[in-house]
Order: C-alpha cells, then sequence, then structure tokens
C-alpha cells in the first residue's frame, strides 16, 4: 500500500531532521564548553 509507504518515508526524513538537529545542539554545547573554557585561561 503506497500511503503507507509513504507515511515511512516522512518518518525516516523526521528521524534524520532530529538526529541532524540533535548533531547541531550537540556541536553547540561542545563550541560553547570550549569557550567558556578559553575564557577562564
Amino acid at each position: 500500500m503506497p500511503p503507507k509507504n509513504l507515511n515511512r518515508n516522512l518518518d525516516q526524513k523526521k528521524i534524520q531532521w532530529i538526529r541532524r538537529t540533535q548533531k547541531k545542539q550537540k556541536r553547540r554545547k561542545q563550541i560553547r564548553k570550549i569557550l567558556i573554557t578559553q575564557k577562564k585561561n
């Protein structure tokens, strides 16, 4: 059934998008940590 397949496709895209945003947030946190430690030094 096409609808089901379409739905799964949407889910995959959503999951990919969520993963991507999570990665970006993680990177941002790391950068912030580095900046904070640099300021202390």
